[in-house]
């Protein structure tokens, strides 16, 4: 995927509500709310409907997760603050009856769907359908939802140093306008 150059613009009518900051990083989400299947890990355009998820659904293993921020010097209470932040996807929302393109997110060894969650929410708000997974033909981001944490949380962030928020941001949008140029260019 990283052989893609191509530019695409995206207009983002919608603004990141208050209570989804915590680890969008000052993304725009797209035209679309967004619903989430544990089965298959999977995002998609949603209309409105079902519960909003905290960071703490998609992480299958919170004891694991909570030792391995604790090995880096976090607080318990940033570490709760973190699992309780509200994500921008909706637990079996009902999915809007059209077609959307299908992007694979590859897993690296050892890693969760909850490693890129925040990625995964912003490409479905703008018209895809998500699938995180092991997958031949699947997209590897640079980024994950740990970047996004540190830059929202500064104590994870000096713990675990990441991206800035605007590197972070860049780096979300372009993989977008990857996607979009790949999507494009696929015969339907």
């Amino acid at each position: 995927m990283k052989r893609l150059l191509a530019l695409l613009l995206v207009s983002c009518s919608a603004a990141v509500p208050a209570a989804f900051e915590g680890l969008w990083a000052g993304l725009e989400p797209g035209n679309y709310a967004v619903g989430f299947r544990s089965t298959g890990n999977t995002w998609y355009p949603a209309t409105a409907g079902g519960e909003l998820l905290r960071f703490r659904d998609y992480v299958p293993r919170l004891e694991d997760v909570d030792a391995m921020l604790h090995g880096h010097h976090i607080s318990g209470a940033t570490i709760v603050e973190l699992f309780d932040t509200r994500m921008y996807a909706r637990r079996d929302a009902p999915a809007i009856d059209q077609t959307f393109p299908v992007v694979h997110i590859a897993l690296k060894e050892r890693q969760t769907a909850a490693e890129h969650a925040v990625l995964a929410e912003y490409i479905a708000s703008h018209g895809y359908v998500v699938a995180i997974g092991k997958s031949a033909d699947a997209i590897v981001p640079e980024i994950t939802t740990w970047d996004f944490a540190a830059a929202m949380f500064p104590e994870i962030g000096k713990a675990m140093p990441g991206q800035g928020r605007r590197q972070l941001a860049s780096a979300a949008r372009k993989t977008l306008q990857l996607i979009s140029a790949e999507t494009s260019r696929r015969p339907t």
